[in-house]
Order: structure tokens, then sequence, then C-alpha cells
């Protein structure tokens, strides 16, 4: 294994925050209007490029004070700094988070396949969405997740990031030949309540903070022995240095990414399909165009990829709740397909659960967690919260928990509204 490097770091965070996600980006710009769009973008970016510095900050000062550690986690992070029995609260909202990420990747997968199909075999039994998609992923994505083991999926994440490129360099190369020939569609600048539809869907879209500790563990070189002389000319044992700049450049890269990518495609795919733009983009496009058929595939495959990768964390959380029976991990994959499949047949849009999402578990992670890390918690049992050290960071936190809460709770109230 090489050593850790900031390229190595970018491109995993990228291809963590960017995914099938970013087909619901252009129905964030509608919702919110296209100058406000592109203010939600850049406000959301700002805020989760410093609470994703936090987690990182505070991942670093674990290691600094036991560089012995192993790998860390965003739940070992907070059970550290703000007790167990809120490291509890967290292993809930994750197991939410990845719920509804399972159920949006089942309502992308049944999306995609409808129309590739209808286009190569004609019509048939597959024009009934629910029906192919409970039987492809029976069939084709199931299985997988009966694997103790997923290094066997390791090498598909260069694929799942090609998957997404392509599918943003057509959607804006569709775009710009539209407006070459009809010019674009008609758009707002900005709508005020919409703004608070579309962000949301861009919290999801930037949720990366599970993934922070991990990759400063690898900074440290957790997986990595020390070099050799560092016991024969060192008493001391090997500690390495912080991996906060490291962490910096990391994330500064990672967020200007998703930036741009996001906004350019958000942007072309409201100025191409304007109010009518779907929460699924690619539900825009024609049946019969090969390369909106390509990427429909394409779509699908990191649909169908990313399940079983998203499924594990959670059964490693909930069978920490179980006895140690062998027979659990079956019983425990089935059952979280049937419900996540369950929902998925019952809910058709995918706005709907990317909104969902980033209004409960995606502030969670975010923004109020990190604000309570930054504030500052009696590290007992996490509840009594302390002073910070620094007043400007006590506002900063508070301001964190409340811009989290507003966005949550407004977030909610306009899903149901809707």
């Amino acid at each position: 294994m090489g050593v850790y490097t900031v390229r190595k770091a970018v491109f995993n965070l990228c291809n963590a925050a960017i995914g099938a996600g970013i087909l619901a980006i252009p129905l964030a710009f509608r919702d919110a209007g296209l100058v406000g769009g592109f203010i939600c973008a850049i406000a959301l970016v700002i805020l989760v490029f410093r609470t994703s510095m936090i987690i990182s900050r505070k991942g670093d000062e674990m290691y600094e004070a036991d560089p012995s550690l192993s790998q860390i986690s965003y739940q070992s992070v907070i059970a550290h700094f703000l007790g167990y029995r809120v490291s509890q609260l967290v292993s809930v909202t994750l197991l939410l988070y990845l719920y509804g990420v399972s159920v949006g990747l089942f309502i992308i997968v049944g999306h995609q396949l409808h129309p590739v199909l209808k286009f190569a075999f004609g019509t048939g039994v597959w024009d009934d969405r629910r029906l192919t998609t409970v039987v492809f992923c029976s069939v084709f994505i199931f299985p997988w997740t009966l694997l103790r083991n997923l290094d066997r999926l390791q090498p598909t994440g260069i694929l799942c990031v090609a998957s997404c490129a392509y599918v943003l360099v057509i959607g804006v190369i569709k775009s710009v030949i539209h407006a070459a020939d009809d010019g674009f569609a008609s758009t707002e600048y900005i709508d005020p309540k919409g703004v608070f539809k579309a962000l949301p869907v861009f919290c999801f879209a930037y949720q990366l903070h599970l993934q922070v500790p991990l990759v400063v563990s690898s900074f440290r070189g957790v997986n990595l022995p020390p070099p050799k002389s560092t016991y024969t000319s060192l008493k001391e044992p090997f500690v390495p240095q912080s991996v906060f700049p490291k962490m910096y450049k990391s994330l500064m890269w990672t967020f200007i990414v998703c930036f741009v990518l996001y906004s350019v495609f958000g942007c072309f795919g409201y100025l191409r399909f304007g109010k009518h733009v779907q929460s699924d983009i690619l539900k825009n496009f024609p049946d019969d165009d090969i390369a909106i058929v390509i990427a429909r595939v394409a779509i699908a495959f990191t649909a169908g990829v990313s399940y079983p990768i998203n499924h594990l964390p959670a059964r490693v959380a909930i069978l920490e709740f179980l006895p140690s029976i062998p027979s659990l991990f079956y019983v425990e994959t089935v059952i979280w397909y049937i419900l996540a499949m369950a929902l998925a047949m019952v809910v058709d849009d995918l706005g709907v659960v990317f909104r969902i999402i980033g209004s409960t578990v995606g502030v969670m992670v975010i923004f109020i967690l990190p604000g309570w890390l930054l504030y500052g918690a009696d590290h007992s049992d996490g509840l009594e919260l302390l002073p910070s050290r620094n007043k400007y960071e006590k506002i900063e936190a508070i301001a964190m928990i409340v811009v989290g809460t507003v966005i949550g709770v407004l977030g909610v109230l306009f899903v149901f509204y809707d």
C-alpha cells in the first residue's frame, strides 16, 4: 500500500459525495430559481466545508491524544467528545440516512430500467416499473448483499465516478445543443419559498461528513507501518504529525469540484427544461436517444453497486445492538432489503426522498452534530453542554445548530405541504 496523498483523498471524498443523487440537482435549481440555486450552492458549500473541517479537527485531536488508535469513524468521534449516549443517537441517525439512500437507489434503478428495456425490446411486462425493479434488484443486486466482504466491488469505484461524469457531460452537451437551436426554457431568477425546498437537496448532495474520519485515519497511516528507521533512531514511539493541513486541502478541492459540477449540471438542466424539470432529470429526455440510454444504464449500474456498499455500515450498526448469532446476518439483510424495496414501491418521486433525507438526517450530520462538537460537551454523557474556550466559536456553534434546525424544519414542512 502506498502513501495516502491529497489526490487520493480528493478522489475518495468526491466518490462519496457525487453519485446518483446528482440527478436531482436540476430540481433544486427549479425550486430556488437560477440565481437562488447558485446562492444555495455557494452558501451550502461554504458551510459544509467549515463543518467538515470541525469533524476533521476532532478526529485529528483523537490521534494526538492516543496515536495507537485504530481506524476511527464518525460515530467514534462523537462517542469520544460527546459521550456514548449521543453516539447511539448518531447510530440511529446513520441508519435512517442509509435506509433513505437504499430507497432512493431502488427508485433510481426502476426509473432507468423501464425506458432502457422499452427501447431495447419494445413493450412488455417490463412496462410495470415496480415489477421490473423488484425482479432486477432481486436477481442482480440482492445477492451482493449476502457477501460478508465487499472487496470485489472496490474496482467498480472508478466506473461509478466515470458513469456520473458521463451523465454530467451528456446533460450539459444536450442543453447547449438545444439552446443553439431553440434557446433556453423560461426560468425564474429566485423563489424565496423554493430556496427552503432546494436546500435539503443540496444538503444531501454535499454530505460526505461520514467519510471524513476515515480519510483522517488514512492520512494518519493507520493501515501503514511506520518507517523502520523510526524505531532505530528514536527512543520514543512513532507519532505521525497533524494531518489537518492535508485535510484542509483535500476538503477544499473536493468541495470546489462538487460545487462546480453541481452548479453547471443544475444550471444547464434547469435552463434546458425550465419548470418542467423532474426529480430525475433523465426522465425529461426521450427514451430513444442513444446517448441518454447509455447514461441510464450507467446510472443504474452506479445505483446497483452503491446499494450493497451503503447497506454494509447499516448492517454493522444494527448487529451491534443484537446478540452475536451468525444467522442474524442473513435475517437483517433480508429484512432491510424488503423494507427498503417496499417503500420504493410506494414512493416514486426521487425529489421527495432526497428532501426528507436532507431535511432530517442531512442537517443532523452536517450542521447540528458538528455545531455540538464545536460548542463543547461533557465527555461523560454528552448531554451537559460546556462553553467553548473561544467565545466566537461558541457563537458559531450555536449558529450552525440554528441554521441546521431551520433548514430541517422548513424542509420537512414544505415536503408535506407539497
